[in-house]
């Protein structure tokens, strides 16, 4: 029976050894998790300000957009103004030219040159 009692005691400080190891990590592993945790945080606030800076940027781009919207409307509008008034001015530049060309500027009313004779 002396057997016993040595393997208890072996077995006892093999137990007490790894529970001081075990004690000696868990500080260490809390340590870790403070730093992690801080290094978390400090993400958390650096995506916040990111966040912020980008909203400002994405604000400034849409009014920019907007203004660029309204400013493209108005060009849109003036071309189709120009369109419209085109017709007219041609139609007078023509009324003009058939006038000149009845007038005998060597030039029939197709616009061909008239023989001479």
């Amino acid at each position: 029976m002396d057997g016993k009692p040595r393997y208890r005691s072996r077995k006892c400080g093999a137990v007490a050894a790894f529970s001081l190891f075990c004690a000696a990590l868990l500080p260490a592993a809390a340590d870790a998790q403070d730093s992690t945790i801080n290094r978390i945080e400090a993400l958390e606030r650096q995506i916040g300000g990111l966040k912020s800076e980008f909203g400002r940027q994405i604000g400034g781009l849409q009014s920019e957009l907007r203004r660029l919207k309204s400013e493209l409307g108005e060009t849109k509008q003036q071309l189709r103004q120009s369109r419209s008034e085109a017709p007219q001015r041609s139609a007078t530049r023509t009324g003009r030219a058939s006038r000149s060309s009845r007038g005998g500027g060597g030039k029939n009313a197709s616009g061909r040159a008239q023989p001479c004779n």
